[in-house]
């Protein structure tokens, strides 16, 4: 062989196209690799979540999303990587039991020896978060009054459905899992609460879960969950109480955010962020002179002295806000029971 040959024979080896990975784009997944993985559209911690193409009931092409739990994560120790995979098993065990129009839906799930995959709907509007953080760099004060009004009603028909359906409480309750899915035929789109794996069932009432899952929630779910701006004031001297109450406590500061474009309690120093939340006192004024409280402002504030209650036993129960007057003359699309039809997956 020729010095050329030989130079040319060895760089050719050295270059081999690495083998792809279980979850690299265009492999095929699933009981039966019935989908394809797409792009990377989101990551976190320990997750990556892709597009994947699969079928639906009637042969036809569809566009979903896959959550990938790796087994093994380079850099990071084994206890945490059993404890990543111990959070999803968890979360999947609460997630496939909620069969909501305005819960974001787990399809399936699987795993394999490289790690859990999640099969969900494709939401790619982004978050209520990014929303409002789009519309206050554009120097917008909070969502349009049919936006604020909209949202709101279907955030807190998701939340009525986990309380008083499902006797789960969510405990993470924020703008960042609150996905939008904008369609055309749609005006205002479709608010899709996600991310259960701080869920818990209240009094015990876990009957529909594994024992595996029951443990899990029984003994890691003790400690006070969620992210500080909307954490209810009883939960920041360390209460461990799982109720309802906290959850309704968080979705009034997503309402008062979306409809002010700001958070009512903030302050970049932690220890005053958190004497304001204990404090209760939100900025009424600001309500009333954004573009949904001109429209709705005597309303939409009953709604919120009604959420931002700091006696977790006089805040409004998730019956006192959806029968709230702002919300009068709303459909609650999960009481239809041909909501499927309403909340096609997209295509």
């Amino acid at each position: 062989m020729s010095p050329a040959a030989q130079f040319l024979s060895g760089w050719g080896s050295n270059s081999q196209t690495a083998e792809p990975k279980p979850d690299d784009e265009g492999q095929s997944i699933g009981i039966n690799n019935e989908y394809v993985v797409g792009r990377q559209i989101g990551s976190g911690g320990f997750s990556v979540v892709k597009e994947v193409i699969g079928m639906d009931n009637d042969g036809r092409r569809t566009k979903l999303a896959v959550k990938i739990v790796r087994k093994t994560v380079p850099n990071v120790s084994e206890t945490e990587n059993d404890k990543a995979q111990q959070a999803v098993d968890y979360e999947i065990g609460i997630w496939r039991y909620l069969n909501h129009p305005h819960i974001l839906q787990l399809h399936t799930s699987f795993i394999t020896d490289f790690a859990t995959f999640c099969i969900m709907d494709l939401v790619e509007s982004g978050s209520l978060y990014d929303l409002i953080n789009e519309l206050r760099n554009n120097g917008q004060m909070g969502l349009k009054p049919d936006l604020a009004k909209t949202y709101s009603h279907q955030l807190a028909s998701a939340l009525r459905y986990m309380h008083a359906d499902v006797r789960l409480v969510h405990r993470d309750v924020k703008l960042e899992n609150c996905l939008i899915q904008i369609r055309p035929e749609d005006d205002c789109g479709n608010l899709k609460l996600c991310d259960f794996g701080l869920a818990s069932f209240v009094d015990g009432d876990a009957s529909g879960m594994t024992d595996s899952i029951r443990s899990l929630d029984s003994e890691d779910n003790k400690e006070p969950a969620g992210t500080l701006e909307y954490l209810a004031p009883e939960l920041l001297g360390g209460s461990t109480r799982k109720d309802y109450s906290a959850d309704i406590w968080a979705l009034g500061v997503c309402v008062y955010t979306m409809v002010t474009g700001k958070r009512p309690f903030q302050h970049t120093i932690q220890f005053k962020l958190v004497e304001l939340i204990e404090a209760g006192d939100w900025n009424k004024d600001l309500v009333m002179s954004s573009p949904a409280g001109q429209v709705d402002g005597e309303d939409i504030c009953d709604l919120l002295h009604g959420c931002l209650n700091t006696d977790p036993d006089l805040r409004w129960t998730i019956a006192d806000v959806m029968d709230c007057k702002w919300f009068s003359g709303l459909v609650d699309v999960a009481a239809d029971p041909e909501w499927e039809h309403v909340n096609n997956t997209q295509t």
